[in-house]
């Protein structure tokens, strides 16, 4: 049976999941503001959907850093340049949803086409 080695976790990626933690703070604006004492649907299906990507790119990032990444300049810039959008994200939102929808297509593209990168 092969042994279990343990990967140190390091200073960036500890940042990298307190970025995301903003993040995800940012992104309950949308639902911040009820209408008549209640979420509209439509805002609470919104906020899932941006809610579920995001988190998906963070678990994409957080399992290729933890079990493929040898900690090289590549994959370090690349966690780096996810994290810069994951702010530019979580400074965008907006409680309009297509003003949102903008911001969350050009970071979710970028955030992707890094993984993407990082993985070849």
């Amino acid at each position: 049976m092969k042994k279990i080695i343990a990967k140190p976790v390091g200073m960036f990626e500890l940042f990298y999941d307190l970025v995301f933690v903003y993040a995800i703070s940012r992104i309950t604006a949308m639902i911040h503001h009820p209408v008549n004492g209640s979420i509209p649907l439509i805002t609470f299906l919104q906020f899932l959907l941006v809610v579920i990507v995001v988190m998906q790119i963070l678990l994409y990032q957080v399992i290729y850093f933890n079990r493929y990444s040898k900690n090289s300049f590549w994959d370090l810039s690349g966690l780096v340049l996810n994290m810069f959008v994951a702010v530019y994200l979580a400074n965008n939102i907006n409680t309009e949803w297509r003003i949102t929808f903008h911001y969350f297509n050009i970071a979710m593209a970028v955030m992707i086409a890094t993984l993407f990168c990082q993985i070849s």
